[in-house]
């Protein structure tokens, strides 16, 4: 969530989350915190799934506008505290949506986004903070966190010492930054390697702790699904209008 070019649904992911909610209610879902949709996964809970309509939000990268107004360019964390203030229906008392960020400081540093932010927001349980890799393999930097320096595919990511940097060294950098768990991870670009699905992540699960990870795909969740790959659907990808939103909440797209 970092798209604004105009004050338009289609174009601005804020103006877009503050319909969206509205229009959530309005549909009679119900706002499932990620961690708990992870849990249900990790512990084979399935049938929880199907025990009302819920829909789970979440933003990816971190970007300082994730928390912090700016002038009348209101925070998804605002546009967010709004729907609680406000009594929209929350499964449990985990946060409302989860903004997925960086655990390197460097390249955070480079990329222009902040952590500061970040106790703060996990503390008031409205934004909580999920875990998006160490870098993001950005094509904006010198160096990352691949054995031969591959950026902009994180499908390249197969080999142990390069998954442990992004899942458990990142994820232990956010932990410590927050002072409290982490455990949901979001693959940037969407993109997963076989390596880490079948080998990596059930394998090293003792290391990593992360309970389940999120691609793209543009599909529902569902018990089929695995918990190393689940999917989500984007704004301005799968969905632009407020109309194609709508046609997804009812399971048409």
């Amino acid at each position: 969530m970092n798209n604004a070019l105009d004050l338009s649904y289609e174009h601005n992911d804020r103006v877009a989350l503050a319909a969206d909610l509205v229009r959530i209610r309005q549909l009679g879902f119900t706002v499932l915190p990620l961690a708990t949709l992870a849990q249900w996964f990790a512990a084979g809970e399935f049938e929880q799934l199907g025990s009302e309509r819920f829909v789970a939000i979440t933003m990816d990268d971190g970007p300082l506008s994730d928390y912090a107004d700016c002038g009348a360019f209101r925070s998804a964390h605002s546009i967010l505290k709004d729907y609680v203030l406000a009594r929209g229906p929350v499964c449990g008392d985990g946060p409302v949506a989860t903004s997925f960020v960086l655990g390197s400081t460097e390249a955070r540093r480079q990329l222009g986004v902040e952590d500061h932010w970040w106790r703060d927001s996990a503390r008031q349980n409205i934004l909580g903070i999920g875990v998006h890799g160490w870098d993001h393999l950005a094509n904006v930097l010198d160096v990352v966190a691949q054995r031969n320096n591959v950026r902009n595919d994180f499908s390249s990511i197969d080999c142990y010492e390069d998954a442990d940097t992004h899942f458990t060294r990142s994820r232990e950098y956010i932990e410590r930054n927050i002072g409290m768990p982490s455990r949901v991870f979001a693959y940037p670009f969407g993109q997963a390697s076989e390596y880490l699905m079948d080998e990596y992540l059930p394998t090293y699960e003792s290391e990593h702790k992360i309970l389940a990870c999120f691609g793209t795909g543009g599909k529902y969740v569902t018990e089929e699904c695995s918990r190393w790959y689940l999917p989500r659907f984007v704004h301005g990808h799968h969905w632009g209008t407020q109309a194609e939103f709508d046609q997804m909440m009812r399971g048409e797209l």
